[in-house]
């Protein structure tokens, strides 16, 4: 600390200071128990992970927090030290260790990593990109800060000389005058603007200088950032009103009525904000260069919990072949999504894919006399696994909704192909599910839907699979068709 702060400033920066103390103080077991990247795997590991503190930044932090503690005890046992008694050892030595308070500065390189992991979490690229120009800001104004302070505290500390603060006729003035005069002639130094203030000794000569020159380079750099930022929030942009244009020029050519006009357009904005807030897998073309093994274990953490969701479906069912039930999540599985007003199938039309909801989704039927409100991992259209299907009515999303699909063509020719007791159950269930199904139709009371079947029957179709499986033993024969297999289970 290059001078001394009034009463109410000097308490302020005691109440910072302790509260940034006990921060880094309970940072240092808390790295203790946080896992770090170690070639794109995550370390966990507790031992591991102490060796690695203990190698890296555990010195840095030490030192740190005991030269904290002992200006803390210094300051104590010395409370109303000031420049009339700065002859006392215990003063300047106070004075010393606030001067090594520079040291906490190595903390900004685990600061600027904790701010990545945080803007890692920003979904949308406009805040982030927004936030990079706060952050270069933030920078610029903290360096100013400390420029500002070197600057008073060269005028505070020339004794016998006409300093800046005399020449601007300020050295009767309060603190906080002193110190906002400096930080404006800090900031002209960096950005092209003007200021009253002017260095008068030398050494306040030599040090504006210096400053000119950093200046320089930091001015540019800041430009160059916030300009970069601009040209990618332009081109973001751009892109989306390209799209519209050419949408609007497209229907004006086909001289569309006003009423799909507006329809077709309030379409394509919602899809336009959509696409900025909803990524989905296909979204992201780099993932596509992933290793097959890291790809896998990807999906399975995806849509695993989804597979799972069946009714069906079972952990004991799961365990008869597990690399089959990675590949399912692999091949079969993916993610779409709906936007408010946008229905995710209609009635009569050819069913191809299971529907398994992330969200609210709204059914209607004429088979049913009521709208049902689908649930969140419900399975809708599971018979297209097994039979050829089409929708028994429309699903409707009422707001943004994400929901898996499965591709059913692919589903069976998957399992056809693999084989194994997995396929064989699944087979079985499939034939229970389309017997069902047909006695349920000819029964004419009970009409089918794309609904899921009730949990019951779902449950009592899963055991009679499970015990005709243990009646009856056997391996189905590999390399069957998805023909073959659809003429086992026939046509719904």
């Amino acid at each position: 600390m290059m001078f001394d702060l009034p009463v109410e400033v000097a308490a302020v920066t005691d109440a910072m200071s302790i509260a940034i103390f006990c921060y880094w103080l309970l940072d240092v077991p808390a790295t203790f128990l946080t896992g770090y990247d170690s070639g794109g795997i995550l370390e966990m590991r507790f031992r591991v992970v102490a060796r690695n503190y203990l190698k890296g930044w555990l010195s840095v932090d030490v030192t740190i927090l005991m030269l904290d503690i002992l200006i803390f005890v210094v300051l104590g046992l010395n409370p109303a030290t000031t420049e009339a008694d700065s002859s006392l050892p215990s003063f300047r030595l106070a004075r010393a260790l606030r001067l090594m308070r520079f040291l906490r500065l190595l903390r900004l390189h685990k600061m600027a990593n904790l701010a990545a992991d945080l803007l890692d979490r920003v979904k949308t690229d406009s805040f982030m990109l927004t936030v990079n120009i706060l952050r270069s800001l933030s920078a610029v104004l903290a360096l100013n800060h400390y420029v500002a302070c070197a600057f008073l505290g060269l005028a505070l500390m020339a004794e016998g000389q006409i300093t800046w603060l005399d020449i601007a006729g300020l050295s009767g003035v309060d603190f906080w005058t002193k110190y906002l005069s400096s930080l404006h002639w800090s900031l002209t130094q960096f950005m092209p603007a003007t200021n009253n203030i002017a260095p008068n000794t030398a050494q306040e000569r030599v040090f504006a200088i210096l400053i000119v020159l950093i200046g320089l380079a930091v001015f540019s750099s800041f430009v160059s950032t916030v300009t970069n930022t601009v040209n990618q929030l332009r081109r973001m942009h751009m892109e989306h009103f390209n799209q519209e244009t050419r949408m609007k020029s497209f229907l004006t050519q086909k001289c569309v009525s006003v009423d799909v006009w507006c329809r077709v357009q309030r379409f394509c904005r919602l899809r336009i904000v959509l696409d900025k807030k909803s990524l989905k897998e296909a979204d992201i073309p780099m993932l596509k260069d992933l290793p097959s093994s890291l790809r896998v274990k990807l999906h399975q953490e995806i849509y695993m919990p989804a597979l799972m969701s069946a009714s069906w479906m079972s952990v004991e069912l799961a365990e008869l072949d597990e690399q089959l039930t990675l590949l399912l999540c692999d091949k079969v599985f993916s993610e779409k999504v709906a936007s408010a007003l946008q229905e995710v199938f209609l009635n009569g039309h050819e069913c191809n894919e299971v529907v398994i909801p992330g969200g609210p989704l709204v059914y209607r039927s004429s088979r049913l006399d009521e709208v049902v409100k689908v649930d969140q991992g419900a399975w809708l259209c599971e018979l297209c696994l097994w039979a050829h299907w089409e929708h028994r009515g429309q699903l409707d999303a009422r707001e943004v909704v994400h929901y898996i699909v499965i591709n059913g063509a692919g589903f069976a020719s998957l399992l056809s192909k693999h084989g194994g007791p997995l396929f064989h159950r699944i087979r079985t269930i499939g034939l229970l599910y389309i017997a069902l199904a047909e006695a349920r139709h000819e029964d004419g009371r009970d009409q089918l839907t794309d609904l899921p079947l009730p949990y019951g029957q779902a449950q009592d179709v899963t055991g009679r699979a499970m015990q005709f499986s243990n009646m009856q033993p056997g391996h189905v024969r590999h390399g069957q068709t998805v023909a073959g297999l659809g003429s086992m289970l026939g046509g719904v």
